[in-house]
């Protein structure tokens, strides 16, 4: 029997452990869990949309650069510069401070953003809304005191990504996930 499954360099094991160590100490907004679980979900999502090993390990590493020390540089030197240029179309660093403001200037970032660093990004905010579904499950409103904005802040940035990420759906070329995350923003902010 032939075996259909893709093939993947020890890159991928590199990828994780780097973003274990980098993320170490780390825990999920609000929450015990422990941060590295985030990343490995992203990359899962992009794993299972058929990503590419890159695409893969720049879901791991997208918010290395972000959130730890590590600088794009070294994201470059370890896993090349296709990896590099995903991390850094998913980063928003170097964006402003004030919440809208970054916001809107990812937003923009992401709407120029190449079909590889897409799948990442959507991957990403997707992982993000099963999590605040899921907390919102338990707790109500309560979930959008973890949020430097409130719940019609946030509901306005999601609203704006499911137009966003609508737009470009034939890069994202999953219409499954595409309707999960709308209807996560749906049932969330109404």
């Amino acid at each position: 029997m032939a075996s259909h499954s893709r093939q993947f360099s020890d890159k991928i094991f590199d990828a994780i452990e780097y973003a274990s160590l980098a993320h170490h100490g780390q825990f999920r907004k609000g929450m015990s869990l422990p941060y590295i679980f985030h990343p490995i979900e992203v990359a899962r999502i992009v794993f299972d949309a058929g990503g590419a090993e890159d695409q893969v390990i720049a879901a791991l590493l997208h918010d290395v650069v972000e959130d730890t020390d590590t600088k794009l540089a070294d994201i470059h030197d370890a896993f090349g510069a296709e990896v590099a240029a995903i991390v850094e179309s998913a980063t928003t660093i170097g964006l402003p401070s004030r919440w809208e403001q970054r916001k809107e200037k990812s937003l923009a970032q992401y709407a120029n953003a190449s079909p590889e660093a897409l799948l990442v990004i959507f991957a990403d905010k997707l992982n993000n809304l099963r999590s605040i579904h899921a907390e919102f499950n338990k707790v109500n409103e309560k979930v959008w005191q973890r949020f430097h904005r409130g719940r019609q802040q946030q509901a306005w940035y999601y609203h704006e990504l499911a137009m966003l990420f609508r737009r470009r759906t034939h890069e994202l070329a999953h219409r499954d996930l595409l309707d999960e995350f709308e209807d996560k923003v749906a049932f969330l902010f109404g």
